[in-house]
């Protein structure tokens, strides 16, 4: 034993890696075999094998140890004329250990050599190493800015001082292959930066502000592909905060604060391929129609908007995310507070004409307006899409809509699933869900309560609505109209709805294994129940249509 552990110090100068399997330290080592300026250093060399002859240590200190505590077992055993036992499991044990012994250390060992063998690679082919390395190294020194500048070749920049160029853009760029480092500085004009038609690998990060533009805070033409913006901060901007003016392909925005904006926080026009992640918009107020996040005329294709926080913003209209002919999109991890209409609709999530869209993980309180419509979840002519994992609450306009389905020219197969919506008040109409003339929607696993109307109402064929409870309502609990043939009802709970709890006014439906408890009228339109419990107002049972 001990001569085995004699053995690690001699090897401390040796090896390279310690252990190769380690990926972070296989990473450091070879940055460090790079060295400062591309000089070769092997400095942590040392400490990287002290690692290992750690590991050594303990472990070969953990089997000795073993073999100190049993031979002490076999001591007091033998040391007992009175205590017969037989001691061949003893014995095994200590042989058993003894192997591990020689396994650990022959293990160890041969690391070592592996080792001593990728320091001999690496001595041999050093040179060839850092020369594939320098070639995916960019400039190591940056160009500075310090004056209004139009950037015409590929580099990496960095702005030296804050810009302010009124009626002018302080940064312009008209090359591929950029790096802007705002480099915590802010810009100012008519717009902050503009990249121009059909430029592609473009980033603009850093930490800065663009502050008081009149228009735009960043603006990218046409064409321009693969433009990342983030770690960037957008205050008073008179326009958009960042404009994706048409056909922008591959393009990411994350990691950036937006306030008081006159227009959307980011408008994107027919857009492919693009992430929008890690976004505040805030405080904004705009005498037209503000949006979060603005997916425009399209056909935009297989968009990304996650992780997005929208609060105090207020329009003549106000979208928190609009899409429109926007297909393959997901919106997810949304949270949206206190968002007013001060002259027309507000609108927390909603698509227009598009199809393969997914809402998920989103939270909306409070949408308001004295003159318009609320509808936090919607979808218009929209197919093969969903909601999921959504909750709305708080809405108080003259018409307002927790989950609104509209079907104005085409759309279907839409799905509700695992939602809640409270207090929807409306001076007119309020519903928790409302399909309008979308067949085959499925409203699944939903919990609605505290409604100024009905919490779910269909006009629309093959509704199904099953496993959700509603309570606490003005008008109805379920209601299917005369459009809504077909119409599937099962597993639902109406409790203390005013009017009716199970209204069924259409053609064709079936409304099973439903309870209706305490409502004004439990069962409405030929629907039968089959186990009325005390008067008809009282609750009622009913199992088959």
């Amino acid at each position: 034993m001990n001569a085995i552990i004699d053995v690690v110090p001699q090897a401390i100068s040796l090896a390279a890696f310690a252990r190769v399997r380690n990926p972070t330290i296989f990473s450091k080592a070879v940055s460090t075999v790079i060295g400062v300026n591309g000089e070769p250093g092997l400095d942590f060399v040392p400490a990287s094998l002290e690692c290992l002859n750690a590991s050594l240590q303990t472990c070969c200190a953990e089997l000795e140890q073993d073999f100190i505590s049993t031979w002490t077992l076999l001591a007091a055993v033998l040391s007992t004329p009175t205590f017969s036992v037989d001691l061949t499991g003893v014995y095994t044990v200590v042989q058993e250990i003894e192997v591990e012994v020689a396994d650990c250390c022959a293990q160890l060992t041969q690391d070592f050599q592996e080792t001593w063998t990728m320091i001999d690679q690496l001595g041999s082919d050093q040179n060839v190493t850092l020369s594939i390395l320098a070639t995916f190294v960019g400039p190591c020194d940056p160009i500075f800015i310090t004056t209004q500048t139009v950037i015409t070749e590929p580099g990496v920049y960095c702005l030296g001082v804050s810009l302010n160029v009124p009626g002018g853009v302080p940064i312009t760029i008209n090359s591929d292959d950029v790096v802007l480092n705002t480099n915590g500085f802010s810009l100012s004009g008519s717009r902050g930066i503009s990249i121009g038609n059909g430029f592609t690998n473009i980033h603009i990060t850093g930490g800065g502000s663009i502050q008081n533009t009149t228009n735009e805070g960043i603006y990218v033409a046409p064409a321009a592909t693969v433009v990342r913006i983030d770690h960037l901060y957008f205050n008073l901007c008179g326009g958009d905060a960042i404009r994706f003016d048409d056909q922008n392909q591959g393009c990411i925005v994350s990691n950036v604060a937006l306030r008081q904006l006159g227009g959307a926080g980011v408008h994107a026009i027919a857009a492919k391929d693009m992430l929008i992640d890690s976004i505040s918009v805030e405080d904004c107020v705009t005498l037209g129609t503000a949006v979060g996040v603005f997916l425009d005329s399209g056909p935009n294709n297989n968009v990304k908007v996650s992780n997005l926080f929208i609060a105090n913003c207020t329009g003549d209209r106000f979208f928190g995310v609009h899409g429109f002919n926007a297909d393959n999109c997901l919106v997810q991890n949304v949270v949206m507070l206190g968002c007013h209409s001060t002259n027309g609709d507000v609108q927390g999530v909603l698509f227009d004409l598009s199809n393969n869209v997914v809402f998920k993980d989103i939270f909306i309180d409070t949408l308001q307006t004295p003159v318009g419509q609320s509808n936090a979840i919607a979808f218009f002519d929209c197919a093969n899409s969903e909601a999921v994992n959504c909750v709305v609450k708080n809405l108080n306009s003259q018409i307002s809509t927790g989950f609104r389905l509209l079907r104005i020219q085409s759309g279907s197969d839409i799905r509700i699933s695992n939602c809640f919506a409270k207090n929807v008040r409306g001076l007119f109409q309020a519903v928790g869900m409302n399909v309008e003339q979308v067949p085959e929607v499925l409203i699944e696993d939903c919990y609605i309560e505290a409604i100024d109307g009905s919490a779910v109402v269909s006009n629309s064929p093959a509704t199904t609505v099953q496993r959700v409870l509603a309570r606490e309502l003005a008008y109805d609990g379920f209601f299917g109209t005369v459009g809504a043939p077909g119409m599937v009802v099962n597993e639902c709970l109406s409790y203390g709805a005013t009017l009716i709890g199970f209204e069924m006014n259409t053609g064709s439906f079936a409304v099973t294994n439903c309870i209706a408890l305490q409502n004004g009228t439990n069962y409405s339109g030929s629907i039968t129940n089959i186990y009325p419990i005390g008067s008809s107002t009282l609750a009622g049972y009913n199992i088959s249509a």
